[in-house]
């Protein structure tokens, strides 16, 4: 599969929709080695159930204003991971908002689902670039031919201990 075959539309912040705290939180001894990970991506596929009104299907401006809303209740992830003045990694919750690509795929599901499991070149189409590596959370909505849509994340596992 060449990654020509998807082309990104829209590349934006979404940031929280009210005001969020400002303040360091600290990763748990797990999560301190995880970052050098990077990102874990995970792949969901929906469908319309009724083709005639899939018009307003995944409807994008609705997602952002949803996603705006939860980044409220979720305000880490809208932060970035930075470094606290001990030198430990931690995430910085400066409310700069979460990744979120929309992008077009020239594929049909019959395209990639007889060889789809994970690989790097499934992970090139689907999965966002996400430049700088400190944003926590990044979100593909990808549309392909035949009206499915693929929903795709990157996510730092990050458990915060209270």
């Amino acid at each position: 599969m060449d990654s020509e075959v998807v082309h990104v539309v829209e590349s934006s912040l979404v940031v929280p929709s009210e005001p969020t705290p400002s303040e360091g939180l600290s990763l748990s001894p797990l999560d301190l080695v995880l970052p050098s990970r990077g990102h874990t991506p995970t792949v969901y596929l929906y469908s319309p159930s009724d083709v005639a009104a899939a018009d307003g299907f995944f409807d994008v401006a609705r997602l952002k204003e949803a996603m705006a809303k939860t980044l409220v209740a979720f305000y880490p992830l809208a932060g970035r991971l930075g470094v606290n003045n001990d030198g430990r990694v931690e995430i910085t919750c400066t409310g700069e908002g979460a990744l979120f690509v929309v992008a077009h795929a020239d594929l049909s599901v019959g395209d990639i689902e007889d060889d789809f499991r994970p690989s790097p070149e499934l992970r090139r189409l689907f999965v966002p670039c996400i430049e700088p590596a400190s944003i926590i959370l990044a979100i593909q909505v990808s549309s392909l031919r035949l009206l499915l849509i693929r929903y795709f994340h990157a996510l730092f596992h990050i458990e915060h201990h209270y």
